[in-house]
């Protein structure tokens, strides 16, 4: 359901909605709001709510922030979010563009409780999301390279997100071994886990704790891939402080 700037409104699956210049008439504070299809877009795929970044203006920015979290999440450009179930509050060109959304039913609830060989596993045990802040204070570079080997994730309209391959990952870093994604990898389980094996389920841990997000993609130098970094993030807070 969406809220303000317009009246409450229920959007069924398969509706595309564009926070565009028509969306927010009257209620944009006097900035430039570009017109379908390159705007900020609410839409439903595989049985998930998803916002996609489409903005190419130098002014499409966009954040959500989800009702009980401390923070926004940043989606830059040319990138997605998920929504879980529950409200979010969504800011779009600038402070005066705002909307609230109510999602409900989503297929991906949180995180993975059984692995593809059928065991069933923990969400994460408890202190994980501390430690894995902790842990990344300290190696500020595994934040960074996660984020380029998770790089789907955060890609528009992609059905089937994975990891990026070893190789392509290293090209993003501009780095000739792997080893620094080993590390990355090996720790943070360590830290969510207390052990390995857990790599299938790391992705969505970090990304419905709210760890790794698409702003932090504009970490990731991609040196000598053809990658492009992602455009401006969203108004507000930044997602990590």
């Amino acid at each position: 359901m969406i809220t303000p700037p317009q009246p409450d409104r229920d959007v069924l699956a398969g509706t595309e909605v564009y926070l565009d210049r028509e969306f927010f008439s009257g209620a944009n504070g006097g900035v430039a709001i570009s017109r379908r299809p390159n705007t900020p877009c609410l839409r439903h795929r595989d049985g998930d709510w998803w916002l996609d970044n489409d903005s190419t203006a130098h002014n499409g920015l966009l954040s959500v922030h989800f009702t009980g979290e401390p923070k926004r999440v940043q989606v830059p450009q040319r990138c997605s979010v998920r929504l879980p179930d529950g409200r979010a509050e969504v800011i779009a060109w600038n402070k005066e563009c705002r909307l609230w959304l109510t999602i409900e039913g989503s297929a991906h609830q949180v995180v993975k409780v059984v692995t593809p060989n059928g065991e069933r596993t923990e969400a994460g045990v408890p202190g994980a999301v501390l430690r894995v802040r902790e842990l990344w204070q300290r190696v500020p570079v595994h934040r960074v390279i996660l984020a380029a080997h998770y790089r789907e994730y955060f890609t528009a309209g992609l059905r089937a997100p994975a990891p990026q391959g070893r190789t392509q990952t290293m090209r993003c870093m501009g780095q000739e071994k792997a080893t620094q994604l080993d590390r990355a990898l090996r720790e943070t389980m360590d830290a969510v886990w207390g052990e390995q094996g857990h790599g299938d389920e790391l992705p969505d841990y970090l990304i419905s704790q709210r760890l790794l997000g698409p702003g932090d993609l504009h970490l990731v130098p991609h040196r000598t891939c053809r990658h492009q970094r992602p455009g401006p993030v969203g108004p507000g807070s930044t997602e990590h402080g």
